[in-house]
């Protein structure tokens, strides 16, 4: 007896609307078309829109996201910076102990970097 799915057309989720389904991956997981805000299409499984830590936009809309003044642990961002480190995009900022560091968005919003790790001079 196969587990009842549930249909997520329409939903959204963060950045992403479901516009359909897409099939089911070689693991039994049901995947979803969506749309991002920016126009980007995803095919998505469905725990990843569901989840916790699930999906909420593509790699895309996640750079342009200001966090400018958020907190991640013990940083806090306090401006992009023009450079980025593999595609994604760079952030310095300030830790609770007065240094500053530059951190990708990723490792900020992932929680992989909560504390300074590499110490820069203060921009001018």
């Amino acid at each position: 007896m196969g587990r009842k799915r549930l249909n997520l057309t329409g939903n959204k989720y963060g950045e992403l609307t479901v516009v359909g389904p897409n099939g089911v991956s070689k693991s039994g997981h049901m995947l979803w078309d969506c749309i991002c805000s920016c126009g980007k299409w995803l095919i998505i499984y469905g725990n990843q829109l569901t989840g916790r830590s699930g999906t909420k936009g593509c790699r895309r809309c996640s750079q342009l996201k200001n966090i400018k003044g958020q907190k991640f642990g013990k940083l806090i961002a306090i401006k992009r910076l023009d450079e980025k480190n593999k595609g994604m995009s760079k952030w310095l900022c300030k830790c609770s102990c007065g240094k500053l560091t530059e951190v990708t968005i990723n490792h900020l919003t992932t929680g992989t970097q909560k504390v300074v790790a590499t110490v820069r001079e203060i921009p001018s």
